[in-house]
Formats: C-alpha cells, sequence, structure tokens
C-alpha cells in the first residue's frame, strides 16, 4: 500500500461509517444502553494505548533485534513509530470523548445524541484502523524475517 494511501485510509473509513451512520442510522432510537457502550469504548481505548506504548517500547528496547534491523532495512521505522503513535492518540480521543459521553443523559431523546453517537462512532472505528494498521506492519516484517 502506498504511504499516502496507508496515512489517511483509517480516516477515509471512518467518514464512511458515519456517513452510512447519518444517512440510515440516525432515523432509529438511540438504544438505552448506549452509556455502556461508551463505557467499554473507554475501557478498550485504554487497554489498547498499554498495549500500544509496552509494543513501542519493548519494540525499541532491543536494538540488536531482527524485527528492528528489518524495519531499518525497509525504511519503515519512523513511520512505524509515527503510526504507532498516532494509533495511541487516536485511542486517547476515543477514550476522552466516550468518557465525556458518560456525562450525557440519553434516557430523554435529544436531537443532538444522534450527532454525539456519530461522532463517536466515526472516532472509533478511525481508532480501530489506525491501530490496524500497526498490526498489519508488524505482520509484513514478520515474515519477511521468517522468508529469510
Amino acid at each position: 500500500m502506498k504511504e499516502t494511501t496507508e496515512r489517511i485510509y483509517p480516516l477515509l473509513i471512518a467518514g464512511l461509517v458515519s456517513a452510512v451512520y447519518f444517512k440510515f442510522g440516525a432515523t432509529h432510537q438511540i438504544p438505552d444502553k448506549i452509556s455502556d457502550v461508551f463505557s467499554q469504548a473507554v475501557t478498550i481505548s485504554s487497554i489498547a494505548i498499554g498495549f500500544l506504548v509496552t509494543a513501542k517500547s519493548i519494540l525499541f528496547s532491543i536494538q540488536d533485534s531482527s524485527i528492528l534491523k528489518q524495519l531499518k532495512l525497509c525504511q519503515k521505522d519512523s513511520l512505524l513509530i509515527d503510526y504507532m503513535m498516532d494509533g495511541v492518540y487516536s485511542c486517547a480521543i476515543v477514550a476522552l470523548y466516550s468518557g465525556a459521553c458518560l456525562l450525557i443523559d440519553f434516557s430523554t431523546p435529544e436531537p443532538f445524541h444522534y450527532l454525539v453517537v456519530g461522532v463517536g462512532l466515526a472516532l472509533f472505528v478511525w481508532s480501530l484502523f489506525t491501530t490496524q494498521r500497526i498490526v498489519s506492519i508488524f505482520a509484513k516484517v514478520l515474515r519477511q524475517i521468517h522468508s529469510n
């Protein structure tokens, strides 16, 4: 995948998902348990942040590892750091946004609730694909190491 495509596809997919939500899903009633979804989003995002930060620190603390050598050989080491930080930032934004959404009373329907849920959905999808991008790069590197 080209680097420019690789950089923007999480945003494009998030935009597409939110557009579909606003076109078709915003006409349905928001479930009563939506606060539970936001609560779980905080938990999942926090776990993902811990995983990404730990993986980054372990990966770059072992300077002589074959994975790091392969990343440098492919000139993907600085790109991977950028992508890892994108993943950390996106997960942090989802956690903060979802935490703020826990303060909203969804028991009485308000017109802005659909916007809140749509933005939350877009942020979660963006975060999901920024994290998936990191896992995909690691998988490529591991396949190259295994084939050598």
